[in-house]
């Protein structure tokens, strides 16, 4: 009888989500570029977050966030020069009966873009509402300062929260924006 070993050592390199194309604000060429999933324990994750001037924006977090699934982390990055488009920390929170939206919703805490590409935050962003959407969350809401994802939010149809002005997505605006980021950016989920 022959016994096979049994790798149990989990991976932890950044893990790849989807791929688009992301035009350059200088000279509107299109670049190859894909979504990862991080992993706050993984060496390598840690580098690419601690040296992007654009993933900054998350890295405080990142680096104190090493024992918790509590966080998701994601970075789009170009294909070919590996610079950072956009990055994002998540969170999923259940909202109390007689809150708006009921039910479990995803939080966008963090959202940053590179300047040197058009809407490169609208892969991130879409990406975020599938995901929401896959887990029956009632919407997605920004937590983030106001304004701070200008290019993915112009196509997107956010409302803001009457009570404190949390801009937030319902879940019937989920296919629209879909439908739109996934022509313009060439989203491919399947990697």
């Amino acid at each position: 009888m022959k016994i096979s070993k049994i790798n149990t050592s989990p991976a932890f390199a950044k893990k790849p989500l989807l791929t688009c194309k992301i035009k350059s604000s200088a000279n509107k060429e299109e670049n190859n570029a894909v979504l990862y999933k991080l992993n706050p324990n993984d060496k390598s994750d840690y580098c690419d977050v601690k040296y992007s001037k654009t993933a900054q924006a998350i890295f405080d977090d990142f680096k104190k966030d090493n024992c918790s699934d509590y966080h998701e982390y994601y970075m789009l990055q170009n294909s070919k020069t590996q610079e950072v488009i956009s990055c994002a920390k998540t969170s999923r929170h259940y909202r109390c009966k007689g809150a708006n939206n009921t039910g479990f919703s995803t939080y966008i805490e963090t959202f940053a873009e590179n300047d040197k590409y058009i809407n490169g935050g609208e892969p991130l962003l879409a990406y975020i509402i599938k995901n929401a959407n896959e887990r029956y969350d009632k919407s997605v809401y920004s937590v983030d300062v106001p304004g701070k994802i200008p290019n993915a939010v112009k196509s997107a149809k956010f409302k803001k929260t009457e009570n404190d002005g949390i801009t937030f997505m319902p879940k019937r605006s989920y296919n629209h924006y879909l439908n739109v980021s996934e022509m313009r950016s060439k989203i491919n989920y399947n990697i």
